[in-house]
Order: C-alpha cells, then sequence, then structure tokens
C-alpha cells in the first residue's frame, strides 16, 4: 500500500485486501480492521484521492495528444468535476471503461452506483474514442489499463504514417512519467549514438589509416559525442531498411537492433579494411556496448566541441554579439586587411615539450576552426555579392571538379566516403546553395543548425582523418590573391592552428601527417599549403567570440620550403609521438 502511495499510483482496496489475507472473507477483514482501529476509511478516501489524481493526469495527456494530431480535445471538466468524490474502486472502474471504451461488468464485490454520473463519463468517453484515430486506440489501453504496454512496438505494429508516428513518439516523451512502463531504452539510445560515431569514423577515415590501435582510439575520442537525439529524430534510411522498422531514433533502439546494426557496419569494415594485427573488431564492439575507450577517455570529444563554438558563434550573431573584433554585421575577414606574420618564418623546435597529440579536448582548437570557418563563409558571400548571378553555378563546378582532380593524385580535399555519401549530392542541389542562401548566411543559421549549413559541410575537414588539414578556403591564402583565376577563386587547403595573442612568436603543433599531406598539395598539385593562426582565449571563456581573431598565416608554396623546415638528417629528432613542435617568429 505504502509502495502505491509513493509512486501516485495505488489500485483498488479490494486488491490490497487480497494480497493482505486472501484466505478471510472481505466483510470479516473489514470488521477485524476496525476492531483493531486501522483507518480503512481515512485509507479508502486517501486512495479515492490519489486515484483521481492519477486519472486526471492521464485524461490530460490523452488530450494533449488529440491535440497534436490536430484533433479537438474532448471538454474532461465535466467529468473530472463529476469524480472529485469518487473512492479508488469507482475509479479504477472507470479507467477499465476508457480503455475500452465500453462499460465494463461490474465488480459482483463492489457497489458501482454510477446512476448519475454515468452520462457524464459515456460522453467524455465516446467523445475521446471517436475522435482518436482507430490505429491509435491502443494508446487509451495503455494509459487506462494496468497491462504492461510495449509502447514502440504497438506503435510500429499500426499501418501509421511517419508524420503521425513522428507525433507520438514525441507525446510519449513529453508524459514519460506518466506511463506504467517506460516507452524508451535511454542506454540503447546511447549505444544508437556510438554506433553513428563508429559509422562517422568509418567514412570519414582513410581505411589506409586505420591500421594501428591507436588510431581507432584517438577517431573514437576526436568524434565521441555525448549528445542525445531525439526519439522522433530520422536515422539514415539504410538502418530502417536493414532492420525492416521505421527510421526513427525510438525504433532502432528497441529489441537486440542496434546489436544488428553493428554486426552489418562491422562486415562492410571487414571487407575494405587492410590486414591489421589487433582486435579493432572487439575495440569497436566494447566502444558501442559500454561507450569505454581503450587508455584515457573523454566526456566530450573534438566533435562535441566544435559543435558547441558554432553554437557559440551563430548566438553572438543572432544577438548582435561582438565577433572579430567588431559588431556582428562586419566581415570576421574583411576583403583588403592585411594579416600580420606573413613573411614570418616557420621553423621546427626540439624543444620545450613531450611531443605526442593530447587527446583530451578542451575546446580552444575547436573555436579556432569554426571561427575560420565562419570567416570563410563571410568570404564567399561578399565574392558572390560582387559577381554576376551565374557564379555560384561555376562555384559548384569548380568545388566539384576538386573531387575528379584528386583521383589518382596522393593528396585529397575530403575522404572518398564523405564525397560520394555527401557533399557530391549536396553540389547538385540548387536549393541548398544557392546565391541568396550564402550571401544571407548569417540570417540561415542557428545554435541547431550552423555546422551543418551546406557551405559549411563543403569545407569542413576537422573530422576527416587522413587529408591533413582543417578548412577548404576557396578564395585563397588571405593576404593575397596569387594564383587566383578569372573568377576569383583558388581552392587552398588550410591548416587551423590556436594560438595564445597575436604577435610572434607562435608555438603550436603540426602533426606528421600534416606536413606530409602538405608537400603533397604543394608538390603533385602546385597548390599552396595554408598554416592560419587564430588567437584564441583561455578555454571556457563565455565570450570568446569578442576575444578571437586571425593573427597570422603561412602560406607554404614549394617542397623546398617545407623540405627546408625539417633537414631529413634531422627528422627523427624532431619528431616525438607523431607531432612536430613548430615556432612562427
Amino acid at each position: 500500500m505504502g509502495i502505491a502511495l509513493l509512486v501516485e499510483r495505488p489500485t483498488k482496496v479490494a486488491t490490497f485486501r487480497e494480497a493482505l489475507r486472501s484466505d478471510v472473507e472481505v466483510d470479516e477483514l473489514e470488521s477485524r480492521w476496525k476492531k483493531r482501529t486501522f483507518p480503512i476509511e481515512a485509507v479508502k478516501q486517501v486512495l479515492g484521492s490519489n486515484a483521481l489524481q492519477s486519472f486526471e493526469r492521464d485524461v490530460r495527456a490523452l488530450n494533449d495528444l488529440l491535440g497534436r494530431l490536430d484533433r479537438t480535445p474532448v471538454d474532461a471538466g465535466p467529468l473530472l468535476d463529476a469524480l472529485e468524490d469518487a473512492d479508488s474502486d469507482t475509479i479504477g472502474f472507470i479507467r477499465e471503461w476508457c480503455a475500452t471504451g465500453e462499460q465494463p461488468n461490474p465488480d459482483a464485490n463492489v457497489d458501482h452506483d454510477l446512476t448519475d454520473l454515468a452520462p457524464t463519463i459515456r460522453e467524455w468517453i465516446d467523445g475521446v474514442h471517436a475522435t482518436l484515430p482507430d490505429k491509435l486506440q491502443f494508446i487509451a489501453a495503455g494509459l487506462f489499463s494496468e497491462t504492461a504496454t510495449y509502447w514502440v512496438r504497438e506503435l510500429e505494429a499500426q499501418d501509421v504514417d511517419e508524420a503521425t508516428v513522428a507525433v507520438v513518439i514525441n507525446w510519449l516523451d513529453a508524459h514519460r512519467g506518466t506511463l506504467d512502463r517506460p516507452p524508451f531504452n535511454s542506454d540503447a539510445r546511447q549505444a544508437y549514438v556510438r554506433l553513428r560515431t563508429v559509422a562517422e569514423l568509418w567514412e570519414q577515415t582513410d581505411p589506409a589509416e586505420l591500421t594501428e590501435l591507436n588510431t581507432w582510439s584517438e577517431r573514437l575520442r576526436e568524434l565521441h559525442s555525448s549528445a542525445s537525439p531525439e526519439w522522433s529524430d530520422s536515422v539514415p534510411e539504410s538502418y530502417a531498411t536493414t532492420l525492416g522498422c521505421l527510421p526513427f531514433v525510438a525504433h532502432v533502439s528497441i529489441n537486440d537492433r542496434i546489436q544488428t546494426l553493428l554486426e552489418s557496419l562491422c562486415e562492410d569494415i571487414d571487407s575494405e579494411l587492410p590486414e591489421v594485427e589487433f582486435d579493432w573488431d572487439s575495440l569497436v564492439t566494447t566502444y558501442v556496448e559500454e561507450g569505454t575507450i581503450p587508455e584515457s577517455e573523454t566526456d566530450r570529444g573534438a566533435k562535441d566541441h566544435q559543435e558547441r563554438a558554432f553554437a557559440d558563434l551563430a548566438t553572438a550573431i543572432d544577438t548582435d554579439g561582438e565577433i572579430a573584433g567588431g559588431s556582428s554585421d562586419g566581415s570576421i575577414v574583411p576583403e583588403g586587411v592585411e594579416v600580420a606574420g606573413t613573411d614570418s618564418s616557420l621553423s621546427v623546435s626540439t624543444g620545450g615539450g613531450s611531443g605526442g597529440g593530447s587527446t583530451q579536448y578542451r575546446g580552444r582548437g575547436q573555436q579556432a576552426e569554426a571561427y575560420v570557418m565562419a570567416g570563410v563563409l563571410d568570404r564567399i558571400a561578399t565574392w558572390l555579392d560582387e559577381h554576376p548571378g551565374g557564379d555560384i553555378r561555376q562555384f559548384r563546378s569548380r568545388f566539384k571538379r576538386l573531387h575528379s582532380d584528386q583521383q589518382e593524385r596522393s593528396y585529397k580535399w575530403h575522404v572518398e566516403n564523405v564525397w560520394s555519401s555527401d557533399l557530391l549530392p549536396l553540389l547538385g542541389d540548387s536549393e541548398a546553395l544557392n546565391h541568396s542562401t550564402i550571401s544571407n548566411w548569417r540570417a540561415e543559421v542557428d545554435e541547431d543548425s550552423f555546422v551543418e549549413f551546406p557551405l559549411v559541410r563543403l569545407v569542413n575537414v576537422t573530422m576527416e582523418r587522413g587529408p591533413g588539414f582543417d578548412v577548404i578556403d576557396p578564395l585563397g591564402p588571405l593576404s593575397d590573391d596569387e594564383g587566383t583565376d578569372d573568377f576569383g577563386l583558388q581552392f587552398v587547403p588550410v591548416e587551423v592552428k590556436a594560438v595564445n595573442g597575436t604577435t610572434p612568436r607562435f608555438n603550436f603543433r603540426l602533426t606528421t601527417n600534416e606536413y606530409r599531406q602538405a608537400k603533397a598539395f604543394v608538390r603533385d598539385g602546385d597548390i599552396p599549403y595554408v598554416i592560419r593562426l587564430v588567437s584564441v582565449p583561455d578555454a571556457g571563456t563565455p565570450d570568446w567570440p569578442s576575444q578571437t581573431e586571425i593573427a597570422a598565416e603561412k602560406v607554404l608554396r614549394t617542397e623546398t620550403e617545407l623540405e627546408a623546415v625539417v633537414e631529413s638528417q634531422r627528422f627523427e629528432e624532431v619528431v616525438k609521438g607523431g607531432y612536430m613542435n613548430m615556432r612562427i617568429e
């Protein structure tokens, strides 16, 4: 009885009688309680009050669903007023009526005097069942009956359109505290998020890069996300096809469906991954199922920090906050501004630091990356405003050409999976990439959409392993227009580094892959490799966009320049854990 009162889901007094002494007749049991001064009447009153509260909560929940379905809710006021003094047995009887829409046979041991209440009760119940779509009648049964309901499976069994399914899923989420049985499995949802992380790792990394255990661990930490998608968020259509279910997070998060998707993904990886000498399958399975990564772990990876950085920039723009040292209406990188440090020397340092990249992400690097990408958007918007309307077609065509240019080359603008699954279709979508959208990008983005803005998806290379740089800038280096074509375009790879302050000396790290890819760009494509340094305040600074600015840029144009930075005989000396400590003075 105490448990029922605690969870505010009391049942009938008769049920308590049977549970306490099922071998004693009701009249005799009540007589004994009275002789022992057990407050049976007070208990009935409390149970009736709590039963009515629970019933009222379910009634309002059902009316809320009708409203979400664009159906007219049925006024429950008269019904609830009529039941104000009803005891728990009467409430239980009416709940059964609500569940089926048909008045049940009365309990022989309980006196249900509904003579005056019946018309009011029947009017509400008939109205609700007539308004609720036939294929959603199971919801009334699940709310008002004592039978455990497996909500998502019940919903999936109905032939209901996807828009309605999304409405019901959101309703279940909003009223999950009302339901006897939780409608969703939160652990499975987080396993789904981790599954998507592994899928992104595979899509955004060249298989040749995944031959070491440490690389898998590092990539998982980089891409790991602590976000929780909405239960009604869409999942890849291929997942729904594989599982034969509706394409919503709620539907892939029931039964053993995450395991099925994981096995399918591992089969795809196994078919293309070069032969390796470690158990990558166990690593992936443990990560998806338990959320653990070998060695150190992180609650927030680079992907999380970058999404937060984009959200902060969107907020600054939306609220007319300061970014780039000026107002939000000004360009992050105004045309014609001379960037300090372009003529400074780049050298490698043999001291100061043990090398080896840190796997703990504090956010400054991702803030610098997001800031640079926003600057690229400003540059492209200005370029479009200064050129004929047809140049957007030229822009899409030139960007698409990057994919064909990288074939048979030793450098990559994006890894192949990203091109084929996302970017090539995007470049063919004139609605997503048009003059108006790009030109007015500041009005188009918000906290949630900035990171997925089409132009950001095109220029953002930070989450990919292989290309060896962070951002594609279609307008070339900031400091000059050398190498631009007749349209003013010059696609260059930009490696972004967060630094302290705006004056030399600047210290940062360059990975051996970044160094190797820089040589490939300048050697095989005659394409300058740009290192763009961004002054970013300390991690955790609330208004960081107002204190961030591009501090310097180094443009590497020839293989000779790069080889001069690291003399071959000193390579082993300066490379520590895959990183080189670099300095610009």
